[in-house]
């Protein structure tokens, strides 16, 4: 997967939500409940209730990034 070393954003999805984290761009992450809102139209990564969830997917998408990039020394 060259092409996501040079990319501004990483992204993960799952079945409901989906989280973008931008790198190069502060404060302008993205999470969306796909279920709710499909064409993704609200960005929720700033509502009270849903930071748990964006946590949680923060992880998994660092997670993601490290084997990735093959740094998880497996």
């Amino acid at each position: 997967m060259s092409w996501l070393i040079d990319t501004d954003y990483k992204a993960l999805r799952t079945q409901r939500y989906k989280y973008i984290h931008w790198y190069k761009q502060e404060n302008k992450n993205e999470l969306y409940d796909l279920i709710n809102d499909p064409f993704e139209m609200k960005n929720l990564v700033n509502e009270r209730n849903l930071q748990g969830i964006k946590k949680e997917l923060e992880g998994k998408l660092a997670q993601e990034v490290i084997k990735v990039f093959g740094l998880d020394n497996n």
